[in-house]
């Protein structure tokens, strides 16, 4: 059976210099890329985009064969086990005394299984994300997009389908609602790789995840079940008509919680720095049971618990973090990558 070869092109007239339109391709896969769509698979390199870096985002590998400025040529050759023989490109182009054309193509040949998934899956994202990197590299040159490209359903529910799942670890014992504590009896963490331009500040993800928890349906459910322990054991009220106060902020980390006579409870938000450079949300939740009845209270909310601090920090990464796509259409779509760490008692 003979395979179609692949010959895709995205390109974008520009107003601005190509030497400006240059820069931007450069600054990809960096802490500065303005260019890759959020709510994407990251786009990362082993170092510089420079001759002979590899990387690539989600299951697409390729290594940077061709860096000339001069020409306005950025090419990439696709790696096994991508299941594409061929090459990507850049191309920068004047057009005009003050515009430039930025040109992406793709040509290649599918092989195996590829050739029912570009033209299914690969191909349409691949297709949205071209535009959304053309729609930011006009918001990055001072432009406004006639069009911004607006994600279809289908590619939607392939990116939700294809994001990454929590992942349960060892919750860090260094984390300051774990030594608040006299002693642990239970606690849970889960941690977000922080999205592009993400604020630094751990009290602006706090307040933002509190006023998205008070309005949560979720929250409502853990109310409910807890309104009806609390009749019985007098346990603490976790929910929004008894917020927590905050207890210690620092620069890196917020700490809140709440003592009562049948558990103690605490929760920290922490940013820390990861081995590739990226910062991460943590955050923490630590109980200690006085008796029997902060343990059973414990055991009506934990289920609620869990998914609403998921929910929350997923939906926080879409509110705070600002995107030029964002301030066009209304809204974001930023990625909110979240692994569980979880320690039971």
């Amino acid at each position: 059976m003979s395979t179609a070869k692949i010959n895709n092109v995205h390109e974008r007239r520009i107003a601005a210099e190509p030497e400006r339109v240059w820069d931007l391709l450069m600054e990809m896969s960096g802490r500065d890329d303005k260019l890759w769509p959020p709510g994407v698979p990251a786009l990362r390199f082993d170092g510089p985009v420079a001759e002979g870096a590899l990387g690539g985002h989600g299951p697409m590998r390729y290594k940077v064969t061709s860096v000339d400025p001069t020409a306005g040529n950025l090419v990439f050759r696709f790696c096994e086990p991508t299941g594409l023989v061929g090459h990507h490109s850049f191309h920068v182009r004047a057009d005009g005394e003050t515009g430039t054309l930025l040109r992406h193509e793709v040509v290649a040949t599918p092989h195996g299984w590829m050739r029912v998934r570009w033209p299914l899956i690969i191909g349409r994202i691949h297709d949205a994300v071209l535009e959304e990197v053309l729609d930011r590299a006009e918001v990055a040159t001072g432009n406004v997009p006639s069009r911004p490209h607006q994600r279809s359903r289908w590619v939607r529910v392939l990116l939700a389908l294809g994001a990454p799942r929590p992942r349960a670890q060892a919750v860090l014992p260094s984390s300051s609602a774990c030594q608040s504590l006299t002693r642990v009896d239970w606690a849970d963490a889960y941690r977000m790789v922080l999205p592009p331009n993400a604020p630094q500040d751990p009290e602006v993800w706090r307040q933002v995840m509190s006023d998205l928890s008070r309005s949560s349906r979720l929250l409502r459910l853990r109310i409910a079940g807890g309104d009806v322990l609390r009749r019985w054991t007098g346990a603490p009220n976790l929910g929004p008509e008894g917020p927590f106060p905050v207890l210690q902020s620092t620069s890196s980390e917020v700490l809140v919680g709440l003592d009562d006579r049948h558990l103690n409870f605490r929760a920290s938000l922490s940013l820390v720095s990861q081995a590739d450079g990226r910062p991460h949300l943590v955050v923490t939740t630590a109980v200690m049971f006085h008796n029997v009845w902060g343990r059973r209270y414990l055991a009506v909310i934990k289920p609620f618990h869990r998914r609403l601090v998921r929910r929350a920090m997923h939906r926080a990464a879409q509110l705070v973090t600002p995107s030029p796509t964002s301030t066009l259409d209304g809204h974001s779509s930023n990625p909110a990558r979240v692994e569980a760490q979880d320690r039971p008692a």
